[in-house]
């Protein structure tokens, strides 16, 4: 009999296994039939264009270039994202979400990261880490979890950096048939932890290996510290104050809309076939590979989290700089991995991401000596995340070249800023230095806006005073923009707010 999903979950990595980690040979027969998958409404909100606006030739250079991608790669859509140095993002798509009738697919369609969601997963634990509630070389069994077949000494490095030895529960040979023959089950991560895991690999620490496992392993390491579910936390500590609203984990938070349709081959005829009321549905499916693969998101929020997780905004620098001590592996490109990050090099620039597959495919990088982050997204099982390469190189040779072709390209693709702003994150007050700003007497007001661009605050600036205070005591946590306005122009710094 023909396989019907040969890539229908293709975790990053997982491919290069000998055979496919769902080798679906019967769809789900009780699965509930809908028009529509469920959708949570977005709420839209008015904004301000506060960022430098994309050079337009460069725009249209990037969605060309985008546009001749989905053309060489077959796929049925490419959706793809550039954040520039001033926060200003071009996102763009190719293709279509839906045919009879057709739906373009747009830069706003939801896709699913994949992997991509083990870095949310690895930001939230570090993030944790720095309040000092334990350390990423304490083990399993000091946070009380003691599973069959899971070593109780692998440490939460070694989880966060794949080597553990634990085994990875998608290649379990029953796995598959399991989500086949019951859709409709919720998987809780001690239920998949319990399962699906068979003998260690390795002894922990011995090479690398990945495994999924290990964010399952590390989503319950959080909710053992926090006393709550690990995607509430992903989102008060990551989601919510970086303001990334496409962004979403179906299997706990229900939809938001739009979501790109999946296109996949069904039955073997070597064409792809709409997907969408299966995939959304299949509640098995989504909660079983939530924790280290079930995030949707838009390529813009994705350009806008790889950034921020580097930026310092969120980590402090040092466990930033521990973040990115890597080890090799059997990953294709070169790929070394650190700690829930991936290092590579696109055209002799390193870049820190992630790469996924769950059908769709995605790629987020963060180039640093570019100041640029990139994401690329697919709805097309047809191509796994490692064929997102080119197009990955193909936008960031178009930004080089507008750059070679434009000798002022870099100054204007850099925040112009030279305010001094502390203590960043800040509390109730955050105070500003002009010490290193020239005319500082133009400018007479302030704005602070979200990363939205909706202004939430404005105040009057004191004449010639070169340190001044403002009161951020009513802000709620999240990312934010101060801006300086004269008759002259604009001035933007980026701070956090925390909580209390």
């Amino acid at each position: 009999m023909k396989k019907l999903l040969p890539l229908l979950l293709c975790l990053q990595a997982i491919h290069l296994m000998a055979q496919p980690i769902l080798d679906v040979k019967l769809l789900p027969e009780n699965l509930p039939v809908m028009v529509n998958a469920p959708i949570v409404p977005t709420e839209h909100m008015e904004t301000l264009d506060f960022r430098n606006e994309v050079p337009q030739e460069l725009a249209d250079s990037l969605s060309a270039a985008l546009n001749l991608k989905r053309i060489q790669l077959g796929v049925k859509g490419l959706s793809a994202a550039l954040r520039l140095p001033d926060g200003s993002i071009w996102a763009d798509a190719s293709g279509v979400s839906e045919e009879n009738p057709e739906v373009p697919m747009t830069a706003d369609h939801r896709l699913c990261m994949g992997s991509v969601s083990k870095t949310l997963i690895a930001a939230t634990v570090l993030d944790l880490y720095e309040e000092g509630l334990f350390s990423l070389d304490d083990n399993l069994s000091h946070f009380g979890l003691i599973y069959n077949n899971v070593d109780s000494n692998v440490t939460i490095r070694q989880l966060l950096q794949h080597r553990s030895g634990i085994y990875n529960y998608t290649g379990h040979p029953l796995f598959n048939p399991t989500l086949q023959s019951n859709p409709n089950i919720h998987f809780s991560l001690e239920q998949i932890v319990t399962q699906f895991v068979a003998n260690p690999v390795f002894a922990p620490g011995a090479s690398f290996s990945y495994s999924n496992t290990n964010y399952q392993l590390l989503a319950l390491v959080i909710e053992s510290v926090t006393d709550s579910a690990f995607y509430e936390v992903v989102r008060a500590r990551i989601i919510d104050p970086l303001q990334l609203e496409q962004t979403f984990l179906p299997a706990e938070e229900g939809w938001q809309s739009p979501v790109g349709h999946i296109w996949l081959d069904t039955n073997g005829d070597q064409i792809v076939d709409d997907f969408h009321q299966v995939f959304t549905t299949w509640t098995a499916l989504l909660s079983a590979v939530a924790a280290p693969g079930g995030y949707f998101t838009t390529p813009s929020d994705l350009v806008e989290w790889i950034y921020q997780m580097h930026a310092g905004n969120l980590l402090e620098q040092t466990t930033i700089d521990e973040m990115h001590q890597t080890v090799t592996t059997n990953l294709p490109g070169g790929s070394r991995y650190g700690l829930g990050i991936t290092r590579r090099s696109f055209l002799n620039n390193i870049a820190w991401g992630h790469g996924g597959d769950i059908s769709y495919a995605s790629q987020a990088f963060y180039f640093p000596e570019k100041g640029i982050s990139i994401a690329v997204q697919d709805n097309d099982a047809t191509a796994v995340s490692w064929d997102l390469d080119g197009t990955m190189r193909a936008l960031l040779q178009e930004c080089m070249d507008y750059e070679a072709a434009h000798p002022t390209a870099n100054e204007e693709l850099t925040p112009k800023t030279k305010l001094n702003l502390f203590p960043n994150p800040c509390k109730d007050y955050l105070n500003v230095d002009f010490d290193l700003m020239e005319n500082v007497e133009w400018y007479t007001m302030f704005s602070i806006l979200n990363s939205l661009g909706a202004v939430v605050q404005t105040g009057m600036l004191l004449p010639s005073s070169r340190q001044q205070s403002i009161n951020t005591s009513e802000l709620v946590p999240g990312v934010y923009y101060l801006q300086l306005e004269s008759e002259g122009g604009r001035q933007l710094q980026t701070f956090v707010k925390m909580g209390k």
